[in-house]
Order: structure tokens, then C-alpha cells, then sequence
């Protein structure tokens, strides 16, 4: 072995030595008692019915008679007061909803008569201060903590979260520069508590667990694919870089219904096979301020599509039916500190 190979041969390990090791980066939001935070939320979402058709024993039955097109635009912003902290995690905060606008337009026509939709709506939440305690195991109570005003109710309370931070896209464990992780299970426990959430209390017992039977049937049925890298890293500041993909695909639609409804209501229904398919992918950047523990900024653009197909014996008649709609949705969300 010549002396330019053992040269080379000891380089290496003193090279590799000498290396900088890669930091791992805590991309937790992490909160302080007494700090004050505004959050801004904008939401914009466009949808529309791209096909449409009805068959009859072969016939077409709505060729050009149906069209849907909606707009929607939601706008948000909150003040909130951390009062508690435990292990850098909020135990006790004051929720108060400085704005919460939705405008909803669009235009529907159907066989010849046509609709048009321009709403705008405010939440009953505006101007509200609400007060959230969590114990040590996650769970939430809220009180409305107004003054001279009559108390909102357990629905209206119940869209009061203090998971505005974005917690759901932070990785579970420290990440490096580069590095890819996987947040899905996250996203899937979020639609599944947010699911859970929906109030059903003005539904009979009947409907109530018909709602629920179905939920738990989509939630099955839905696929996840989640992700997240570190991109860059500057004046204290990282980007993330995110991707998201939900797929579901119901192929016995009819039957999830029918198994949630009440055997006297399911045995009245005509024998029907009909198919959902759903599809949804997002992309988006976010940026984290390490010093903050914040994540001060998070933009995401996405497409959906939705298509409902079936068929049904109609007493001796054979129909056929399928609809696809399509849209876009973009979300843009800012925190800071007042």
C-alpha cells in the first residue's frame, strides 16, 4: 500500500469527524403564559358540476338541463390570550373572535329554471370571548365568557378550538433539513374528531345514529397520504414544504346508507347500486419562527373532484345516473404576536 492510498484511507474518518452534524429542528408551536397572539384565517372555494347525466332504459334524460356553479369566501380572525400553560402547551386561553365573515354565491338551473345564490353570513361568535380549559388528558371545556350578553350555545361553543396553530402539521419528532415526514395520522384523527364533533343534539335518536353510522363508514373508506420537508432554514426561519392526498371510494353506497337507517325505512327503498369516489390533493408552504415557536405563516392550494355513479330496477325500467364535480380550494392562514 503506497503512502497516497493510507493517506487517503485515514482521511476519511477525519473527515466524516470534522463534518457538521445535521440539527434537528422542534417544529412544535410552543406557548408562554400571558402571551397574546392574532390569528388571521381566508379560505376560498370554487365548485362545479362538470357532468351530469340520467339514463332510462339507454335514454338520455338530462343532457344540458343541469348546471351548478358555487363560490365561497371565509374570512376569520381571532385575538388569543394564553392564560395557562402546561409542558408549552396551552391549558387555559381566552378565544376572542374579532371577525368570522362567510359569502356564499353561485348559480344553479335545472331543466330549464334557474337560481341564483349570494349570501353573506356572520358567525354568532363574532364578538364573543370564549374560554377554553384543557386538562392533562386533552380534553376541552368551554365557557362564554362575555360580559352583558346572553350565553352562546353548546353548538356555537363548540366551533371555539385552540388547535389554530397548525399543530396537525407539525411532525411528531424533531426533523432535519431536508428530511421528509410523514404527518397522516394526524390528519386523519383531526377529520375523525372533527366528525365526531358535529352536533347532533336537534336530530331525533334515529337520525342521530344514522349520521353516526355514516361517518364512521366514510372515515373507513378514506386513505390518507401526508407529508412535510424542511426545504430551508434562514435567519431563524424554516420553510415546509407539504403534501397531501385523501382518496375515498364507496362502493356500496346505498348499502351504507341503508345500514344506518331504521330496518322500516331501509326495506321501502327500490334495489339501488350506486358508487362514491372522492379525491383531493393539496400542496402548500408554511414557515416556522424557531425563536417564536410559532408557525407564523401557511398558504395551501388544492383540487378536489367528486363522482357519484348508480344504477336502479325501477319496476321493470332500468335507470342509470352519474355526476362528477370538480373544484378549487385555497387556504391562507397568519399568526403573530400583538
Amino acid at each position: 500500500m503506497n503512502l497516497k492510498t493510507k493517506t487517503l484511507i485515514l482521511a476519511v474518518p477525519v473527515a466524516l469527524a470534522m463534518s457538521p452534524v445535521a440539527e434537528e429542528l422542534d417544529l412544535t408551536p410552543r406557548f408562554t403564559k400571558g402571551q397574546t397572539l392574532i390569528v388571521t384565517n381566508t379560505m376560498s372555494m370554487e365548485m362545479g358540476l362538470d357532468d351530469v347525466s340520467a339514463l332510462m332504459d339507454g335514454q338520455e334524460m338530462l343532457a344540458g338541463a343541469v348546471e351548478f356553479d358555487m363560490e365561497m369566501a371565509m374570512t376569520q380572525e381571532l385575538t388569543e390570550k394564553i392564560l395557562e400553560v402546561r409542558d408549552g402547551k396551552i391549558a387555559k386561553m381566552n378565544v376572542t373572535t374579532d371577525a368570522m365573515d362567510v359569502e356564499v354565491s353561485g348559480e344553479v338551473s335545472a331543466m330549464g329554471d334557474g337560481d341564483s345564490l349570494d349570501e353573506s353570513v356572520e358567525s354568532p361568535t363574532v364578538g364573543r370571548t370564549v374560554q377554553l380549559t384543557i386538562d392533562q388528558y386533552g380534553e376541552v371545556s368551554r365557557k362564554d365568557i362575555t360580559e352583558d350578553t346572553e350565553p352562546l350555545g353548546d353548538a356555537e361553543l363548540a366551533t371555539v378550538t385552540h388547535r389554530s396553530h397548525f399543530e396537525l402539521l407539525s411532525p411528531s419528532e424533531k426533523v432535519e433539513e431536508g428530511k421528509e415526514f410523514e404527518i397522516a395520522p394526524e390528519w386523519k384523527e383531526m377529520l375523525e374528531q372533527a366528525m365526531s364533533g358535529m352536533d347532533t343534539s336537534e336530530l331525533p335518536p334515529e337520525a342521530a345514529d344514522a349520521m353516526e353510522g355514516i361517518m364512521d363508514s366514510a372515515m373507513d373508506a378514506m386513505d390518507f397520504a401526508a407529508t412535510g420537508k424542511v426545504t430551508k432554514v434562514e435567519d431563524g426561519v424554516a420553510t415546509i414544504e407539504y403534501e397531501m392526498d385523501m382518496d375515498m371510494n364507496v362502493d356500496d353506497l346505498m348499502d351504507m346508507i341503508m345500514g344506518a337507517m331504521p330496518p322500516e325505512a331501509s326495506d321501502q327503498m327500490p334495489p339501488i347500486n350506486a358508487m362514491l369516489e372522492m379525491s383531493m390533493n393539496m400542496t402548500g408552504t408554511g414557515t416556522y419562527d424557531i425563536e417564536f415557536g410559532q408557525y407564523t405563516s401557511m398558504e395551501m392550494d388544492g383540487e378536489f373532484e367528486i363522482v357519484f355513479s348508480g344504477d336502479a330496477d325501477l319496476g321493470g325500467a332500468m335507470g342509470e345516473a352519474s355526476a362528477t364535480m370538480s373544484g378549487e380550494v385555497t387556504i391562507k392562514s397568519t399568526i403573530s404576536a400583538e
